[in-house]
């Protein structure tokens, strides 16, 4: 992760404590032990929460700074005019071995009897809880996609909802291929999140009325919020990898190029579009939110697993959802036998 080596310092009397949001990155800096830490992203709820650990970090004795890249915006924002200060050596805050978050993402698949137990009562309560825990161990440091994943993971509300249960189905998938590189499975879990923000820039009813009843112009609006997504990620001024962008555009994709916004094929797509295609699919499914019927959700996916013809499921993932929901499915199974 690319960190500026140049820095505005911020005295505490001239932070604009009174802000709910800023237009700039905001960093806190050990100056005896040459750490950084990333302390609050742009356009960041800055909370009762987060007020109370920022005002810890200064009783720390860490200093406040901005990059000096956004010294204008920190100008503009504040009419404060501040020292310029280089940082001539930086070391990692976090360092964790491959082999420790080899351990940390693998372990969550000792907990898939909470999932299994999830996906028979439809609550997903306890295992949301128990993968934002993994997902809070991150390093920060490993890239920006990773505290991407770690902000939303710790922002976001906790409770049962749609995002948090495609978050973890993502997120088991992910494993059941054997994916361990924490940069991409914070792609995918950020994705997750993000994927269906585009709805909130259409009528309400988009999201409360089923597929199959909707007309060919209903559908042809609700399809944009694919793009809708998209553009609202990138208008917030995140810093992520444009992967993150190509995976929640093309999350309605399907390897066949049966899919939209732009019909894309296997090939053209990036590889955890499909994981995250097939987890939101089955989740909406399951929900109703299809063909207006509630589905047991294993259920969907071992028909989504054998190929099912069943209207709204008779979808081509691609190679890699395959194996994946065939080895979930697999370890799912002998949970019952």
């Amino acid at each position: 992760m690319e960190h500026p080596k140049n820095y505005i310092i911020i005295q505490p009397q001239d932070f604009p404590f009174k802000e709910y949001l800023f237009p700039f990155h905001i960093y806190f800096y050990d100056e005896e032990n040459k750490l950084y830490k990333k302390f609050l992203y742009a356009n960041t709820p800055f909370n009762k929460e987060t007020q109370k650990e920022f005002k810890e970090n200064l009783m720390k004795g860490y200093q406040v700074a901005v990059p000096l890249n956004q010294q204008k915006t920190f100008f503009k924002f504040t009419g404060k005019v501040v020292e310029v200060r280089e940082i001539k050596e930086e070391k990692e805050v976090y360092k964790v071995s491959r082999a420790e978050l080899r351990n940390l993402h693998f372990g969550l698949l000792e907990h898939k009897k909470e999932l299994k137990k999830a996906m028979e009562n439809d609550d997903f309560t306890e295992i949301i809880r128990t993968t934002r825990n993994v997902i809070l161990q991150f390093p920060l440091n490993l890239s920006n996609d990773v505290s991407i994943a770690v902000m939303l993971t710790n922002d976001l509300p906790s409770f049962d909802s749609f995002y948090n249960r495609t978050m973890v189905l993502s997120y088991f998938f992910a494993l059941y291929v054997k994916l361990q590189d924490t940069a991409e499975i914070s792609k995918l879990i950020a994705s997750s999140y993000l994927h269906h923000v585009g709805y909130t820039q259409l009528p309400t009813f988009f999201s409360l009325k089923q597929n199959f009843s909707l007309t060919d112009n209903q559908m042809h609006e609700m399809k944009k919020h694919t793009k809708l997504t998209a553009h609202l990620v990138k208008k917030v001024g995140l810093v992520m990898s444009p992967d993150i962008e190509k995976i929640i555009l093309e999350h309605h994709e399907r390897a066949n190029g049966a899919g939209y916004p732009e019909g894309k094929t296997e090939h053209q797509l990036h590889p955890l579009s499909l994981l995250l295609a097939m987890s939101s699919h089955a989740l909406e499914f399951s929900s109703g939110r299809i063909d207006g019927k509630k589905h047991q959700l294993f259920n969907v996916l071992k028909s989504i697993k054998e190929k099912n013809s069943l209207p709204g499921l008779d979808f081509n993932f691609g190679k890699l959802a395959e194996k994946a929901i065939e080895e979930f499915v697999l370890q799912f199974e002998k949970e019952d036998s």
